[in-house]
This record gives C-alpha cells, sequence and structure tokens, in this order.
C-alpha cells in the first residue's frame, strides 16, 4: 500500500543525516532543453518522498520528470504529467514517489527535463528546494541537508536592451521613451474613443456612436 506523503519544511540536522541535492547547469542559451538531477545519499529503507523545486517562470518551463535507475521500484508522478496543466504557468515541479518495499540507495532519485523560454534573459536562476519530505517504512521522517541548483543563462535579451544589439545605449533609452509614448498615446485614444462605456476598449459601436453624434449636429 502506498504511503501517505505530507509535506513538511525543509529540516537541515547533523552530520549523519541525509543528503538531498539539485544539480546546476552552466551556460545554457535561450530555445534550449536541459536536465537536472535530484540525487540523495545516505537515506536508509527510504519508503516515500516529496519534493517542491521553486524556480522563476519567467525565465524557464519544465517539461517532464523520470524516475533513476537506483529506484526502479517506485512509482513517481509529478505535477508536469497532470492532464491540462499549463507547463509554461508553473512556479514549482511537484514530485511524489513511493515504494510498495523500503529502498535503500545512494544516487539519482529522479531527473526533471526543463526548457529555457525563447524571451530568458542572462543570469542565474535558482534550482531551489522549498520543502521536502523522505519516510522509512515506519512512516518516520529522514531528516536530511539540502543543496540547491543554479542554472547560467547565456547570450539571452540583455535589460534594456531595444535594439537587440547586446549593449543598452542612450540610443536604446531613446527608442523605449519612443515606445513608450506610443502606448501612452493609444490609451488616450481608447480612454476617450469609449463611446458606451459599457467596455474597456474602442471598437466598431464606438465609431458607430462617434458617427452618429457628428451627423445630429
Amino acid at each position: 500500500t502506498a504511503a501517505a506523503l505530507y509535506i513538511g519544511s525543509v529540516s537541515v540536522s547533523a552530520a549523519d543525516t541525509a543528503a538531498v541535492s539539485i544539480g546546476s547547469v552552466n551556460e545554457i542559451k535561450p530555445g534550449s532543453t536541459f536536465s537536472v538531477d535530484i540525487d540523495i545519499t545516505n537515506a536508509p529503507d527510504m519508503y516515500g518522498f516529496n519534493f517542491i523545486i521553486g524556480f522563476d517562470n519567467k525565465y524557464i518551463e519544465p517539461e517532464s520528470v523520470a524516475k533513476g535507475k537506483n529506484f526502479k521500484d517506485f512509482t513517481v508522478m509529478a505535477n508536469t504529467a497532470e492532464e491540462g496543466v499549463q507547463k509554461n504557468l508553473l512556479t514549482s515541479v511537484v514530485i511524489n514517489g513511493d515504494a510498495t518495499d523500503p529502498v535503500s540507495a545512494d544516487g539519482t532519485v529522479c531527473t526533471i527535463n526543463f526548457k529555457v523560454k525563447e524571451a530568458a534573459k542572462n543570469g542565474d536562476i535558482v534550482l531551489k528546494i522549498d520543502k521536502f519530505l523522505m519516510i522509512d517504512e515506519m512512516l518516520n521522517d529522514i531528516p536530511a541537508e539540502v543543496t540547491n541548483g543554479t542554472v547560467k543563462i547565456v547570450d539571452g535579451a540583455v535589460i534594456g536592451d531595444m535594439d537587440l544589439d547586446g549593449e543598452v545605449t542612450q540610443e536604446d533609452a531613446e527608442q523605449f521613451m519612443a515606445a513608450l509614448a506610443v502606448e501612452q498615446e493609444k490609451e488616450r485614444l481608447v480612454d476617450h474613443g469609449n463611446m458606451d462605456a459599457e467596455d474597456n476598449g474602442f471598437d466598431l459601436i464606438d465609431v458607430i456612436n462617434t458617427l452618429n453624434l457628428i451627423k445630429n449636429k
């Protein structure tokens, strides 16, 4: 029978406890895919686990989760596989696992596959083990030290680089101010042209109302 899993707070304890770590990736480009492993060491008789891995979804999105070969007897489920899930909107990967018999093994318990979004900017993204729980056959907590991972995005968009030449210059500042002025003018026209005041936009009904107003003057 599968164990019931409850999410607990991250524990950090003595040197004889288990360790949970998530891998890091150096120099990945927008549009690329990458994988990181969740590794466990010194976790005797593990019967079940629950991990929540947080990240900034403006830059990366999860695609899938696969279980590690040393934990093939575990049934692993993740929110990335839920029906109808919009993976690009996820801000964390939730992974549950349980086994019929307890497992004592070191190594990769599961692998998370990610994609870097096309609009991602240069910088380091933290893959944070927000919460976790590991239990033994008696449903006792297995305390563990945790190590987070990072993803370094390169060759991405530079904040403020309007012409996408890799640098932020005076020309970028001028383009930004011009674009801002255009947006503000659009908002002004929509506000003043919304004749029916029943919606937030300027549409065909507003044009007809405007023409009738002119005609009746």
